[in-house]
């Protein structure tokens, strides 16, 4: 958040995530990128794709510039790739969860029938 000052009142902006798309383009990033994606786009395939995944991947990484940035500085590629397939499954169990929630529903309802 920001807080922003103005004749005795605050007011509280969000911050917006900026997006730095050329970080998508250093060395070894693309190919992360590909990896993670393939990995978590096959293992949770009847929830999303990998191209799903592929997309997911260019807006985090272009969000989290800084860190991406950090990894390819550091020749830490390996720890880029780890970080952002853990990022992505921790978004896919979110819509996992929703779904099992929505079956579940589903059969208490059929149940009681």
């Amino acid at each position: 958040m920001t807080t922003i000052y103005t004749a005795n009142v605050v007011i509280e902006e969000p911050v917006k995530p900026r997006a730095d798309w050329s970080v998508i383009g250093l060395p070894g990033v693309s190919q992360r990128i590909t990896w993670a994606a393939n990995h978590v786009g096959n293992a949770y395939s009847s929830i999303t794709s990998v191209d799903d995944q592929r997309q997911e991947a260019y807006l985090l990484l272009a969000t989290n510039a800084d860190r991406v940035r950090s990894y390819v500085g550091l020749g830490e590629l390996e720890h880029l790739f780890v970080w952002l397939r853990s990022r992505l499954i921790d978004k896919v169990r979110v819509e996992a969860n929703r779904i099992n929630q929505h079956v579940s529903m589903e059969r208490l309802r059929e149940s009681c029938e």
